[in-house]
Order: structure tokens, then sequence, then C-alpha cells
């Protein structure tokens, strides 16, 4: 679209050249109906989730940090936040949220330097 003084509008990109349009295609594009894609929103990827229950009643953290200990000891490696997840599920029927591990993974490095 051009203003009045022959520069193009806001937002819009000034093309040389001459174009034609078949003016009944265009408005059957326009009176399409939106495509499925269009309409429904895309659902977000489920995501594992620990099943709602009863909180700890010990202090998670301090006992994975001991075992983290042992591990990195024991293999010269640090666990992944998924295996002390594991970890805690055997050993308590419970595990913390993934995120949580890995944050106490990565205060546990910084502290190890």
């Amino acid at each position: 679209m051009m203003l009045a003084s022959g520069t193009p509008a806001s937002g819009m990109i000034e093309v040389p050249g001459e174009y034609e349009f078949d003016a009944e295609e265009v408005w059957r594009l326009l009176k399409a109906p939106a495509s499925q894609e269009q309409t429904e929103p895309q659902q977000p990827a489920k995501l594992h989730h620990t099943p709602p229950g009863p909180s700890p009643t010990h202090d998670w953290p301090e006992h994975a940090a001991f075992e983290v200990g042992r591990i990195v000891e024991r293999e010269n490696k640090w666990p992944s936040a998924p295996r002390m997840c594991e970890w805690c599920m055997d050993k308590w029927r419970w595990q913390p949220d993934e995120s949580d591990m890995r944050e106490l993974l990565r205060r546990l490095k910084r502290l190890r330097g």
C-alpha cells in the first residue's frame, strides 16, 4: 500500500515491477475456511510428571547428595538427574521433580569446584 507521498506504508516493502493477480482466485483464497491446523491450537507435548501424593517425610536433597558423592567416588563421573530420580523412587517410592534434581546436581558441582 502506497501513501499519497509515494512511499510504502509502514511495514510494507516496495517491490519494483508490475504484477497481475486473478481477482477470482484472490477472493476464493480470502473466503476459504481456515485449515484445521490454523483453527485448532496445538497441544503441548505431555511432560513426564510425578503423580501427586504425599510430600516426602525425609530430607531428600541431603540423602541424594550423599549418594551423588558415592557415585562420583566410585565411578569418577557425575550421575544424571534422571538416574538420581530413579534412585529416589527405588529408595522411597517417591521422586522429586527432575528439574529440582538438576538444580541440586548443579549446586553440588559448584561446591565441589
